[in-house]
């Protein structure tokens, strides 16, 4: 079974499987969020926040990242600075980066 974690804007579920060194990534974006062009548009943050930062992450981990009403609010700065303190808090930032 994996852990959660949360802020004010995103949610992140993991896994860990270190016999597989494979990063898995999903996205769930939830109908509360809005119609289709709302969704859109913060998938399309979320995936730019994450490429931009997944060589910093350890191998072997499932990740599902699920982001809350509240980030139709945030700048993709905002989005960003969330993701990455929720990898701090997870554990799952490499240490020599």
């Amino acid at each position: 079974m994996g852990n959660s974690y949360a802020n004010n804007i995103l949610v992140l579920y993991i896994l860990k499987h270190p016999e597989d060194p494979v990063q898995r990534v999903g996205f769930s974006v939830s109908k509360k969020i809005g119609k289709a062009v709302k969704r859109n548009r913060v998938k399309r943050l979320l995936k730019e926040a994450y490429r931009l930062n997944k060589h910093r992450l350890m191998e072997g981990i499932d990740l599902i990242i699920i982001p809350r009403k509240r980030i139709l609010g945030a700048n993709f700065r905002e989005i960003e600075k969330g993701m990455i303190k929720l990898f701090s808090k997870a554990g799952i930032l490499k240490k020599d980066i």
